[in-house]
């Protein structure tokens, strides 16, 4: 007897196994059919077949023969590249294993090639104004995957980006950059071009390069007056009163939280004559000025333009400036406990707001003015030489006047 374990033991028939494959080199694109063969051919049982990274099927034999075919592609089953594949027939009560090897070579596949072409809605155009980049894979519709749109090297940000029916659109108000704060580019021409990245079946391929002219937008400018008395947009002013000039540029859309802001400088007029130059600061300048000599002033502002917006002339806006014509007091001289009456005349007739203050002595009686004249009486001044000056006060109680009119009196008290 023989014991098991010793080194001429051996149970069951021995066999010998063959693997062909039907594919050598693969395309990449197929199933390889791989043969194998257990003699003799009464062998049963399963045969397992394997690469370098696990088992990829198992079967059982038929006549000692099986068939069994795995597919390859350059994202699952066999992927490019050499395999070691391996047959192992697992025996059976009546016959021994055995295995067998082959060198399996899969290359990439042979991709159909594609055409991307690319167009877009509207160039030139202008800051802020849609504009659709429209990308086609030929041949349609096929291809599947997806298309990149690129400004230069720079990705731009569509909402688009996978094939449907052979096309991908991208719509966009500006020439938005991924990967930054979206902010539209400068007017100017720009190089557009579109990516496809190709499938497991098509190639990729890049379009035409588009040209896109991007215009400056139209620009937009306003004058505004503001004082004290007249408040927003006033008309008038006294001489020496502090008048605002407030200029805003801007373009049909703007927003002050908009990516695109006007630069450049603004000048103001007074009919031909240059008041003042500014530059802008967030869309906007102030003039202040209180040197306006008396009369009617035709006021309009003009805005020099830069690369994105275009130059703009706000309307006319008139603002009078006017000086009363006297100061008065009655009786002067006057007694003790007597009333007496001071009289500013010469305010015109559109002047409706604010306040005359007589200034007696420091202190200030501020009385609603009114055309064409504005009086005040008082009987509480006592004996000696008093010193009264006028002006103007936007409220009653405002402890320095808007302006001070040349005038003066003395009051003397018997």
């Amino acid at each position: 007897l023989i014991s098991s374990g010793e080194p001429t033991c051996s149970f069951g028939a021995p066999t010998t196994i063959s693997l062909v494959s039907g594919a050598n080199p693969a395309s990449g694109v197929e199933a390889i059919e791989f043969s194998v063969t257990v003699s003799p051919s009464s062998a049963t049982g399963l045969v397992t077949l394997s690469d370098d990274q696990g088992t990829l099927m198992i079967s059982t034999l038929v006549a000692g023969k099986v068939s069994l075919p795995v597919y390859s592609s350059p994202s699952g089953g066999l992927t490019t590249g050499t395999h070691t594949i391996t047959a192992t027939y697992n025996g059976s009560a009546t016959y021994q294993g055995s295995s067998a090897t082959v060198n399996q070579s899969v290359q990439n596949p042979a991709l159909a090639p594609t055409t991307t072409t690319l167009t877009s809605s509207v160039s030139p155009s202008s800051i802020g104004q849609e504009m659709t980049f429209t990308a086609t894979v030929s041949p349609c519709c096929l291809p599947t995957g997806g298309v990149t749109f690129y400004l230069g090297d720079q990705t731009l940000n569509c909402a688009g980006y996978y094939l449907t029916q052979g096309k991908v659109i991208c719509s966009t108000f500006g020439l938005w950059v991924s990967g930054s704060p979206q902010v539209p580019f400068a007017a100017g021409t720009y190089t557009i071009k579109a990516v496809y990245s190709g499938d497991s079946s098509y190639a990729s391929s890049s379009s035409n390069l588009v040209t896109q002219v991007i215009n400056p937008v139209t620009g937009l400018i306003s004058l505004n007056t503001w004082s004290y008395r007249g408040g927003t947009g006033a008309s008038e002013a006294a001489l020496g009163e502090q008048v605002s000039l407030s200029v805003t540029v801007g373009y049909p859309g703007f927003s002050p939280g908009s990516s695109v802001v006007p630069t450049g400088t603004v000048t103001i007029y007074d009919g031909t004559a240059v008041l003042a130059t500014l530059q802008l600061s967030s869309a906007g300048a102030l003039l202040i000025t209180s040197t306006l000599p008396v009369g009617t002033h035709v006021l309009k502002a003009t805005y020099s333009g830069d690369t994105n917006v275009g130059a703009a002339s706000s309307s006319t806006l008139t603002v009078t400036i006017w000086n009363p014509s006297s100061f008065t007091s009655t009786p002067n001289p006057s007694s003790v406990g007597q009333t007496v009456t001071f009289t500013l005349c010469g305010v015109p007739s559109n002047v409706t707001k604010g306040y005359v203050a007589f200034i007696i002595d420091g202190l200030a009686s501020p009385v609603s003015i009114s055309s064409p004249c504005t009086s005040d009486s008082v009987n509480w001044l006592i004996k000696g030489s008093h010193s009264v000056k006028v002006g103007l006060d936007d409220i009653p109680d405002r402890t320095v006047t808007t302006v001070s009119f040349p005038f003066s009196i003395i009051q003397v008290v018997n």
